[in-house]
Parts: structure tokens; C-alpha cells; sequence
């Protein structure tokens, strides 16, 4: 109702109070974000300062929850689309440009893929307890990985060696050696980064 008092000010028939409770009576149903809608339209096309008769108002509400369903469906559907992570360059500088003491800590405690992992997929850098979150995945990722290893080492009959004894082409092996390159080269960029923040300041 408030948006339109800038443009009606007459109603109808001579009774406000009744024209007002049959307005109310006949609107009620509808959600406020629809009742918002229908008074832009109504705005949009007034033509004189009467204010509608509550047919032409439930008209628009009609009208105006056709709309926002299909935005709300719009809304729906981008929110549900696969949503692309930053590359490693973009999120590395985010990381350095905003949480620098963040990324010099994760780096010294071998947590920095995670931490970048993070930023590229939420496009922010976490906060204090999102970081916690962060490292202590980050360690149970660890222990999982190990604990693969050691199984598969098991299996070779080589308890207590590393991935680097297992066969070079054995998937456990690849996906050890795939995730140490990695992170080498995650640190060798952050470390990059870092240092010419570092000369700038």
C-alpha cells in the first residue's frame, strides 16, 4: 500500500474504510513479494490518482505472481549451475592480496593447497573459523592418504616405506605423485607471489 499513496489519493467510492477492508480482504493471499510486484505494475500504469478497483488490484497480483515465479525459477536454476572454479593465479592472488599472514602460516604448515582449494571454490578468503575448518580437513585428507598407502604397501609387502616404493604406474602411486607436484608448485607460486608483495611494500 505505501509505494502507491505517492500516486492514488482518491478512492473509488466514497467510503475509504470499506474500499481499504475489501482491498485487504481480496489481496490477502497473496506473499508480500507478489504484492510488491503487483504495486510497481500498478504504479507503471496508472493513468489517473483513483486508486484501482480491488478487481483490477487482484488482476495485477495475478499478474505480478506469474512473474516473480518465473524469477524465482530463474534464480533457482542459476544457483543450481555447475559454478566454475577460479583459476590458481586468480585465487592465489586473492589470497596474497588479502590474507598474506594466512598464506605465509598454511604454506610453513603444508596446508596452502587446501587453503588456495578453498578460495577458488568460494571465491573469498575464510575467516578465522572457516581457515580452522579448512587445515583440519585438510589434515584428515592426510591421514586417509596415509592410511591408502599403507594399506597398498601392505599388499606389496613393503610395511613401513612410502608411495615412492610402490610401483610408478600403481594408481595409489600416481595419485600420491600427482598430489606432491601439486602442491610444489602451489608453493613455488605462492612463495613467488609473496615475495613481490613483499618488494612493493
Amino acid at each position: 500500500m505505501t509505494p502507491l499513496t505517492g500516486v492514488f489519493s482518491r478512492t473509488p467510492g466514497k467510503d475509504k474504510q470499506a474500499y481499504f477492508s475489501a482491498l485487504e480482504q481480496i489481496l490477502q493471499g497473496f506473499p508480500a513479494q507478489t504484492l510488491r510486484a503487483a504495486a510497481k505494475k500498478l504504479l507503471a500504469e496508472a493513468t489517473s490518482s483513483t486508486w484501482p478497483l480491488p478487481a483490477h488490484a487482484k488482476a495485477a497480483c495475478q499478474s505480478a505472481a506469474g512473474q516473480v515465479a518465473q524469477e524465482q525459477e530463474a534464480a533457482k536454476q542459476a544457483a543450481q549451475a555447475p559454478r566454475y572454479d577460479l583459476p590458481d593465479r586468480v585465487a592465489l592472488r586473492i589470497l596474497v592480496d588479502q590474507a598474506p599472514a594466512m598464506a605465509v602460516n598454511a604454506q610453513a604448515d603444508d596446508w596452502h593447497v587446501a587453503l588456495l582449494d578453498f578460495v577458488k571454490q568460494r571465491r573469498q578468503v575464510p575467516d578465522l573459523a572457516q581457515a580452522e575448518a579448512v587445515y583440519l580437513q585438510h589434515l584428515e585428507g592426510e591421514w586417509r592418504r596415509a592410511a591408502m598407502v599403507a594399506a597398498t604397501l601392505k599388499l606389496f609387502e613393503r610395511v613401513g616405506g612410502t608411495a615412492e616404493d610402490l610401483p610408478p604406474q600403481h594408481p595409489v602411486a600416481v595419485m600420491a605423485q600427482a598430489i606432491a607436484t601439486r602442491r610444489e608448485r602451489i608453493r613455488t607460486q605462492l612463495a613467488q607471489l609473496l615475495a613481490e608483495q613483499e618488494e612493493m611494500m
